[in-house]
């Protein structure tokens, strides 16, 4: 069995106001996190706009990406579980510098043979 890992980050103290409202960033930040983490894509990003936030997603394989924003609250959250072998952290770090967030709260969750392990960090 392969494998995976789930990362659940939480972005917070976001000081870019565009980047938490403009749907068009979101969708390009995403693509790029994407290509940073070193997966296919099997569709281009969908984004929904919610008033002052967004989601975006894009399907990865049989997983998927998403991007979610809070302007009134300067946070955002980002999920990913992706196999052996990907970078996600360096999309992590990406979309902490575009979102220009103070601490990105990771939450890692490794799957293997049946076993969880799961890791806590914050970045700042």
């Amino acid at each position: 069995m392969a494998e995976t890992k789930t990362f659940a980050c939480k972005y917070s103290g976001c000081k870019n106001h565009h980047a938490l409202t403009s749907t068009e960033i979101g969708t390009d930040v995403l693509s790029r996190a994407r290509e940073l983490i070193g997966v296919k894509s099997f569709e281009d990003p969908h984004a929904v706009f919610f008033g002052p936030g967004y989601t975006v997603t894009q399907i990865i394989g049989a997983s998927h990406l998403a991007l979610s924003t809070w302007d009134e609250d300067g946070e955002a959250s980002f999920t990913v579980e992706v196999y052996k072998g990907s970078r996600p952290y360096r999309a992590i770090r990406f979309l902490m510098k575009q979102l220009d967030a103070e601490t990105c709260q990771v939450t890692e969750t490794r799957y293997y043979n049946n076993r969880k392990k799961v890791l806590e960090r914050t970045l700042r």
